[in-house]
């Protein structure tokens, strides 16, 4: 994509994509699956799954926040650690040559885990958040509730819905009800399987 192919995209009030701050106000094509986004006071870089695979390392992925079924990087603390691996986009953005030692400054201070090596090792072993179809009925999914390591919810597959995007679970505490695909790429900590640990985020 040339730099003449890009430009900003400004929507009337409501009527922008949703992004994880509010509605956008305008979107800037960066590539084809790579989008950023302002909202009101606010916005970010957007990148497809299937731009993420082929494009960003394991560990970058998993300082996205998944989101709508996309990955989303805010502006003032994650989006560095996309245009660290590609600062065409950052070039396509804002123009000029981007300073790499800048880039690499800010995803330090915001995201040190992105250059610690037993992060990077535990992403790329990781691979790709499973998703409800590729997991085996009475697998156990595992998050911390709330965020808290002390707190953890211990979910039951009992089947899919959906298309196999959403999942049919059973909480000890709460009964049966349905996980979004959402909340299972967003929360999601271990599957276990018989016992056995067969993917855990790092």
């Amino acid at each position: 994509m040339s730099g003449t192919e890009i430009a900003d995209v400004y929507y009337s009030e409501g009527r922008g994509t949703a992004t994880p701050w509010g509605r956008s106000q305008y979107s800037q094509q960066l590539a084809r699956g790579a989008i950023w986004y302002g909202a009101a006071g606010h916005g970010g870089l957007s990148v497809s799954l299937s731009w993420a695979q082929k494009n960003l390392t394991p560990h970058a992925m998993y300082l996205g926040e998944f989101w709508g079924g996309k990955l989303w990087y805010e502006e003032d603390c994650a989006c560095n650690v996309v245009f660290l691996e590609h600062p065409d986009l950052l070039q396509r953005k804002h123009g000029g040559t981007p300073v790499v030692k800048r880039i690499e400054a800010s995803v330090e201070r915001w995201n040190p885990r992105y250059f610690d090596k037993e992060f990077q090792e535990a992403a790329a072993k990781a691979g790709v958040v499973p998703t409800p179809k590729d997991l085996e009925n009475r697998d156990k999914l595992v998050v911390f509730a709330y965020g808290s390591p002390n707190n953890e919810r211990v979910y039951t597959l009992l089947g899919t819905y959906a298309k196999g995007k959403g999942a049919l679970v059973e909480d000890e505490c709460l009964g049966r009800y349905k996980l979004t695909a959402s909340v299972i790429n967003n929360n999601m900590i271990r599957v276990e399987r018989d016992g056995e640990v067969i993917w855990e985020r790092p």
